[in-house]
């Protein structure tokens, strides 16, 4: 193994889930701190609301608030159950599929 992959800290798992204007945050380990950049009515006015929140944050939390440190995002709007149904019959659909897929390619 190389020596730069024994010499890393191991990473830790964490799991955010968004319920509607609700965040939770899953981990063991880790010390989290859930922060709301005020919201800005125009273009120009980005850089003034993400430097209130950057003011706002604990200090060990500021070195953060990196954009190079971003590991994912997402748009959070409100998933209707009907929705979500409808995903998991298309996942199924897809499932069923490629097991005939296979099946038939597997006999030909």
């Amino acid at each position: 193994m190389c020596k730069d992959v024994l010499s890393r800290p191991k990473r830790q798992a964490v799991l955010i889930v968004a319920d509607g204007n609700y965040i939770e945050v899953f981990g063991d380990g880790v010390d989290v701190h859930v922060a709301k950049i005020p919201q800005a009515g125009t273009v120009g006015m980005e850089d003034l609301a993400e430097h209130c929140l950057l003011q706002a944050l604990p200090l060990r939390f500021r070195s953060l608030f990196d954009r190079s440190k971003l590991r994912g995002n997402a748009y959070v709007a409100p998933l209707r159950a009907e929705v979500a149904q409808d995903a998991l019959r298309l996942k199924r659909m897809l499932a069923a599929f490629t097991a005939v897929s296979e099946k038939s390619e597997a006999a030909a």
